[in-house]
């Protein structure tokens, strides 16, 4: 999970919400059902948007992930240095 929006650039407003950013591998078992699993999902308050890894890949691919990737990339990062 990573934070975005506004406050990720530290442009945030007082009042501003809060944005996330989720990026899960489903089980392969899921994968390959007769129903898969979904492949983004949107929640609100707080604003959070799930991607499946192929959802990810897919924006990769397209080249429309490279925000979103350095999101991941660093909060995976914390993660590891902090562990």
């Amino acid at each position: 999970m990573s934070l975005g929006g506004s406050r990720r650039y530290n442009i945030n407003a007082p009042d501003s919400d809060y944005d996330f950013l989720v990026v899960y591998a489903a089980s392969t078992d899921d994968v390959l059902s007769l129903d898969p699993p979904l492949l983004q999902m949107k929640l609100s308050r707080p604003d959070v948007t799930i991607w499946e890894l192929r959802r990810f890949c897919e924006h990769l691919r397209d080249g429309t992930a490279c925000q979103s990737l350095s999101r991941v990339l660093s909060a995976a990062l914390r993660i590891a240095l902090c562990a």
